[in-house]
């Protein structure tokens, strides 16, 4: 834990409770899905600029640590 943790330990387990009530949820919806969309989509392609754009933001975001960040 570094010296500008201001977490305390009730905070952190409110967060450890908080992250275990997430993990029962069962049957998450993403909502209903447009066929018509789906089929207007099929096929749709980014120019590799913005494919790259979004690849580099993923790995950014994939190994991000912040306020909240599981310690490891």
């Amino acid at each position: 834990m570094g010296d500008t943790d201001f977490r305390t330990d009730a905070d952190r387990q409110a967060a450890h409770d908080a992250e275990k009530l997430d993990e029962q949820v069962k049957g998450a919806d993403g909502g209903p899905i447009d066929e018509q969309d789906m089929k207007a989509a099929d096929g749709l392609t980014t120019p590799p600029g913005v494919d790259k754009a979004y690849q580099e933001a993923l790995e950014r975001g994939a190994h991000q640590k912040g306020e909240g960040a599981p310690e490891a």
